[in-house]
């Protein structure tokens, strides 16, 4: 993964914002209070932190893997305490966090000991993840231009039951489980924050800051995909087939989960 990041991470921040909305769920559903003490799990660019770290005033912190993003998480605020480090080896003490978040990251890490040692660093506080699912996937429209990296990033990305599953291995209490689905004015351009607006698939920019992009969607498909996804948007047909992707389960989900 530090090869991909840090590649992605020289311009990360350019397009992966914090989303507003995401950003409030975040702080309702890990019960963030002031002066409390914070871990962001695998931060990147520190977009989500530093946002919430503006809104609730604490202890932040941020770990990722990538020197290269964590440069960047550095311009975006000198008051967290950045470190680079490994989700399966946390570089912090026993309960030393009130709560414990992590963001479109759940797909690199090994969750049976990333999810063990978030249960170690906890102090009786909440661990909120925010990811796609393996069975959402399938229900994005892209699959119909890039279908091989769609398959390949759903054979990537966690299922609800596995998730589920190695957090209940790692002893946390399970409080809920809350479909997330995109809307038009999303900031965050993560995978499919073009749900109704796919030009943003055509900018290379924001493209090339979607690991799914980046590191699973060989050339071919690539020229291919967007020719026939820039050619249906042009003679209208996008609508038609975009109509035939939804799903009652969301397009990402938020896992909240305790140690009591």
């Amino acid at each position: 993964m530090n090869a991909i990041y840090d590649t992605l991470g020289l311009r990360y921040a350019t397009t992966r914002r914090a989303d507003a909305k995401i950003v409030a769920s975040i702080t309702r559903l890990a019960d963030l209070h002031l002066k409390g003490t914070y871990l962001d799990l695998a931060c990147g660019s520190g977009n989500y932190s530093t946002a919430l770290s503006r809104l609730i005033d604490g202890q932040w912190h941020g770990l990722d893997s990538s020197i290269v993003m964590l440069e960047q998480a550095k311009k975006q605020s000198s008051l967290i305490k950045w470190k680079v480090g490994n989700a399966e080896n946390l570089p912090y003490t026993d309960n030393k966090f009130d709560a414990v978040i992590c963001v479109n990251a759940i797909h690199f890490l090994d969750l049976a000991r990333s999810f063990q040692e978030v249960y170690r660093v906890l102090n009786k506080g909440r661990f909120v993840i925010f990811s796609a699912l393996s069975e959402q996937l399938e229900n994005y429209w892209l699959i119909n231009y890039f279908p091989n990296m769609i398959q390949r990033a759903m054979d990537s990305m966690p299922t609800q039951a596995i998730v589920k599953e190695y957090l209940v291995k790692s002893g946390f209490i399970i409080k809920d489980i809350i479909p997330f689905t995109v809307e038009k004015d999303i900031t965050d351009f993560f995978l499919y924050s073009g749900k109704f607006n796919p030009e943003l698939y055509l900018n290379s920019d924001i493209r090339n800051n979607m690991s799914q992009f980046s590191r699973l969607c060989l050339p071919e498909e690539l020229d291919a995909g967007l020719s026939k996804l820039r050619h249906d948007i042009t003679n209208g047909n996008f609508t038609k087939v975009s109509n035939r992707y939804s799903s009652i389960h969301g397009d990402c989900t938020y896992f909240v989960a305790s140690k009591d």
